[in-house]
């Protein structure tokens, strides 16, 4: 039989203890939460602030009106989008900058009004001499 080193003898041990001890570590012990009563309400409500946030999201959705029509304006062919801006204000497109063709101006046009949530769409487009 072989004999285990004085050095090997206590590695088992230590090892076994070391992984009680790593597995103890997990268990935090439990936090009692002090007794704080929350506080009394508010004597008159608040006035109402819907205002404010109904025009927040009338800016949220106009942007991505405005996000909707450019990305649409990009992924048609032959219409170059970037010479195009594109403005929303109550879900009102403005169109304005320069096309090359009459064509253009229309296909423009009509995809700016084809955009769910758009109202109507305000005709600023210029064409290129």
């Amino acid at each position: 039989m072989k004999t285990l080193p004085p050095h090997r003898k206590l590695l088992v041990p230590l090892l076994v203890a070391v992984a009680a001890i790593a597995a103890g570590c997990n268990d935090a012990p439990e936090r009692t939460s002090m007794n704080v009563s929350p506080p009394p309400p508010a004597s008159t409500p608040a006035a109402p602030t819907d205002a404010p946030l109904a025009n927040a999201g009338a800016a949220v959705g106009d942007a991505a009106i405005t996000g909707k029509v450019k990305a649409a304006m990009i992924a048609e062919p032959g219409l170059s989008a970037l010479a195009i801006d594109v403005d929303t204000r109550d879900r009102i497109v403005t169109l304005s900058g320069t096309v090359d063709t009459p064509v253009a101006k229309e296909k423009a046009i009509q995809i700016a009004g084809s955009i769910d949530g758009v109202s109507s769409v305000v005709d600023r487009l210029t064409l290129k001499m």
